[in-house]
């Protein structure tokens, strides 16, 4: 579940998806979503899952942020050392 809510999380690219590709992430985001509220309710027997829900979807959140910061990491180590000139794949991998 973290997994697929991470990848459906488009965070700063949002803007650049197409429509039809908004509409899927966001079908899959609230399969996910109802998969995990049945999860809670019938097999853990919980009768609130809203704070489980709100743990992950923070989860979700810091994994965005932990990625953004080391895409910023990587390009200003990439920029003082001036990896691009003889790491072109790792510049087309990770920027």
């Amino acid at each position: 579940a973290l997994i697929a809510l991470s990848l459906c999380d488009t965070g700063d690219i949002y803007a650049e998806l197409s429509q039809d590709m908004h509409e899927a992430l966001d079908d899959i985001r609230e399969h996910v979503l109802r998969e995990l509220q049945v999860y809670y309710r019938k097999e853990m027997r919980l009768d609130d899952c809203s704070a489980r829900l709100g743990n992950l979807l923070s989860i979700c959140h810091t994994v965005r942020e932990i990625s953004s910061h080391f895409q910023e990491f990587f390009r200003a180590q990439a920029t003082l050392f001036d990896l691009y000139s003889a790491e072109t794949q790792l510049k087309e991998m990770l920027l």
